[in-house]
C-alpha cells in the first residue's frame, strides 16, 4: 500500500493530502529541512510531524529572524498558513 492510502485524518485533511503538494512535504518527515515563513523569517530543523493542513512540528529547530538573530528550540510548531516555501534537500 502507498503512504497516501494509509493517511488518516478528517475528510478535509485527506482532500488536501491528495490534491495539493502536502504529500511532498509529508515525505520530508525525519529530514533536516529549511522552511521560509511569510514574515521573512526561516526555520531550520528536523521535521517531526506534518498534519493534513501542512502544520509542521520541528525537533531541534533554529529560528532565524530578519535581523539575523538565531533562536534554538527543542520543539517548534509552525502553522501551515505561515509557510511561504519549503526547501527540499538534494540528498536523501
Amino acid at each position: 500500500m502507498s503512504d497516501a492510502a494509509l493517511f488518516i485524518g478528517t475528510p478535509q485533511e485527506k482532500f488536501f493530502y491528495h490534491n495539493t503538494l502536502l504529500c511532498v512535504v509529508n515525505s520530508l518527515q525525519g529530514k533536516n529541512v529549511t522552511v521560509d515563513l511569510r514574515n521573512d523569517t526561516y526555520v531550520c530543523g528536523l521535521i517531526e510531524l506534518v498534519d493534513g493542513f501542512m502544520n509542521i512540528s520541528f525537533k531541534n529547530a533554529i529560528y532565524c529572524d530578519p535581523q539575523g538573530n538565531e533562536f534554538a528550540f527543542d520543539n517548534l510548531f509552525i502553522h501551515g498558513r505561515n509557510i511561504r516555501y519549503v526547501h527540499i534537500p538534494e540528498n536523501d
